[in-house]
């Protein structure tokens, strides 16, 4: 099985790539919506997420405000490492990759 990653900025065209990959039949998983899965509402994800940067960062609905949270985590490089240790750990890859997508290549992921 051959894997692509399709990485970059903002607005560089990155779901247009996978839109005409899955299009030509490959399988594409989107590593952002899979992210977001960890902090969806009264999860442990989320716990952490507002024990860490505040209820502030949710909508009235309960989720967290990605916009909000992203306020507070770009540019701010120790924000964004607690949040990267609050999500890393929790994202799950289908397909047998590990917490951060990487293939088992032995030992425990």
């Amino acid at each position: 099985m051959v894997v692509i990653g399709v990485a970059g900025g903002i607005g560089t065209g990155k779901s247009e790539v996978s839109r005409i990959l899955g299009e030509l039949g490959a399988a594409v998983l989107e590593a952002d919506k899979i992210g977001h899965e960890v902090y969806l509402p009264h999860t442990e994800g989320w716990r952490e997420v507002v024990a860490t940067f505040g209820e502030e960062v949710l909508l009235p609905t309960g989720e967290v405000d990605r916009r909000k949270l992203g306020g507070k985590v770009f540019g701010n490089p120790q924000a964004m490492e607690k949040l990267n240790a609050i999500t890393r750990p929790r994202i799950r890859i289908p397909g047998g990759g590990d917490r951060c997508g990487h293939p088992h290549r032995g030992g425990v992921g």
